[in-house]
């Protein structure tokens, strides 16, 4: 019996020593493993401690790579502690009651690469703000005749296209309508059927002599009428085209001033307004969306054992501090659960943020209806050196702000909707200073340095792989002070002396106005033929069809 008790305590001692020694080994295996599996990003532990009274698992240095990045960590977290119910393990379910993260950090370098092998590292994307060609505006010359030698004007192409198609119009209708019934002889037919109506209608023999006579008019005249009504049908084709192809050709010219005016001059602040920080706000959208989809598995219903953390406690440590809350009920059960996962995070007096606020919930209870929501609140964020969407080259910064932001984003199973609320500060907008810039940019220069304060409004709907952002601001309403009228007034005397010169240039000897002065002797022939036939509709009437006879209808 005593030699049974001490082979029992030996194989007891024995389990003990292989769960210490290999426990924390395979426990880091499976965590590594499911984890790179669930976010498709490699998951790394330095360590992994299993206890057993209470039961738990404790971790040291998680990784998480970025798998866009694969030399930086998307999240790394010094240590995380749970402790698990034992119970729920031999029911093959995974419930951790409460769970520690702490020293939470996002964007960290790695030593290793942590590209995962089933998903290639994509190459870095070029940065998007600020991208306009550098000094496009700030040097160019605003001489509308320099501007002009260097650039292709497509309404002169088509005006000079257009040109010979009128003159070879022209002369054929001119050929055409010389071949006709000319306007004499149908004068003349008109001037017979007025005296063949005049006659006598007390007289019997003279009234029948001129019903001879006026049928065999009616007959010639309706032969004439025959080719003067098919050469109008045509004529009105051709005319219809030839206006088409003219109206066409002088819209180019309005085309070509817009085109060059918006090329070499401020594209004004009702678009600016529109577009300088659209593009921060779309790589700020997209970041969101696609951490949403690498998250998703965690509450996604997945093939493996039923996982359930009951509430996660962690601390995220930023450059501007450390923000703490915690996450309820992360499972992708929430159907036999009955209650959604729920999220809270909140810090005060971070360097350069005065709060952070954020709530959420990620409601899978009724499985057919997924509802998933989050508001951000931010105050007293500084904003400091973001280069501005800057079509014009103009090397356009927002030098600083103090930013109060609010965000509220909901997905309804596809459909999704967001709205961002933002009023900036103590704004200063710069523009690079640097010699032998033009008058226009020195005017928006002045313009953006009267700016101090700005409300800028985003809003997002459609799904989540296809959507439409719209960013609107007051900065049109803003630049309306006395620089922005100086910024308008020098874009429109440029403008107008754009127009004046594009139109000198297509109106030339062989230019619009010739053209135009051709297409009007076409249209010349148009009413000349018009009236040809008007007159011989006017001779063949019913009411004078013969002399003092009435028209049976």
């Amino acid at each position: 019996m005593r030699k049974f008790l001490v082979i029992c305590l030996v194989l007891v001692g024995l389990l003990a020593g292989v769960w210490f020694l290999l426990g924390g080994t395979i426990a880091r295996w499976v965590v590594e493993r499911t984890g790179t599996s669930l976010i498709g990003a490699k998951v790394e532990a330095d360590r992994a401690d299993l206890s057993l009274v209470p039961l738990g698992l404790t971790l040291t240095r998680i990784q998480v790579s970025n798998p866009d990045e694969p030399m930086r960590n998307a999240v790394e977290v010094s240590r995380v502690a749970m402790r698990l119910d034992g119970g729920g393990l031999l029911r093959r379910k995974v419930i951790v009651e409460e769970m520690i993260l702490d020293g939470v950090r996002l964007n960290t370098p790695r030593q290793t690469s942590g590209a995962t092998a089933d998903r290639p590292a994509k190459p870095a994307a070029e940065p998007k703000a600020g991208t306009g060609e550098r000094d496009k505006l700030r040097h160019v010359s605003l001489d509308p005749k320099e501007i002009l030698a260097k650039e292709d004007l497509p309404s002169l192409k088509l005006v000079e296209s257009l040109r010979p198609d009128i003159q070879a119009g022209k002369d054929r209708w001119q050929k055409r309508l010389s071949e006709l019934p000319d306007k004499a002889r149908l004068l003349e037919h008109k001037r017979q059927f007025d005296t063949l109506r005049s006659v006598n209608k007390n007289s019997d023999a003279g009234m029948l002599g001129a019903a001879v006579e006026m049928a065999a008019l009616q007959r010639e005249v309706r032969y004439d009428l025959e080719p003067i009504n098919e050469a109008n049908k045509d004529l009105e084709r051709d005319f219809a085209t030839l206006r088409k192809r003219v109206n066409a050709a002088q819209r180019a010219v309005n085309e070509d001033v817009r085109r060059l005016t918006e090329k070499y001059t401020f594209s004004g602040p009702a678009k600016l307004s529109t577009a300088i920080l659209s593009r921060k706000f779309e790589e700020w959208a997209a970041a969101a969306l696609r951490w949403y989809g690498r998250l998703e598995p965690f509450w996604a219903k997945s093939s493996g054992p039923d996982v359930l953390v009951r509430l996660a406690r962690a601390s995220v440590e930023l450059s501007a501090g450390t923000i703490s809350g915690n996450v309820q009920n992360i499972t992708a059960d929430q159907a036999i659960l009955g209650s959604p996962m729920t999220f809270s995070f909140a810090g005060g007096n971070l360097q350069g943020l005065g709060a952070l606020k954020l709530e959420g919930a990620i409601n899978r209870v009724n499985p057919s209806k997924p509802t998933d929501e989050a508001t951000l609140q931010i105050s007293g964020y500084r904003l400091e050196g973001i280069p501005l969407e800057d079509q014009a080259g103009l090397g356009l910064e927002l030098k600083q702000a103090i930013a109060d932001v609010d965000v509220k984003a909901k997905l309804s199973g596809e459909t999704l909707s967001a709205s961002l609320s933002s009023q900036l500060r103590s704004v200063r907008i710069a523009i690079e200073s640097k010699s032998g810039s033009n008058a226009l940019v020195a005017a928006i220069a002045s313009a953006f340095s009267d700016i101090q304060s700005l409300r800028v409004v985003a809003d997002m709907s459609g799904t989540r792989e296809r959507y439409d952002l719209k960013v609107r601001s007051d900065l049109a309403q803003v630049l309306k002070g006395t620089a922005g009228k100086q910024v308008l007034a020098k874009t429109e005397r440029f403008k107008a002396q754009l127009q004046a010169a594009i139109m000198a240039e297509v109106k030339g000897p062989l230019g619009l106005g010739e053209m135009t002065r051709e297409f009007g002797q076409v249209e010349a022939l148009h009413r000349e033929l018009l009236s040809r036939l008007k007159l011989v509709q006017d001779i063949l009437r019913p009411s004078a069809a013969r002399p003092g006879a009435k028209r049976q209808f």
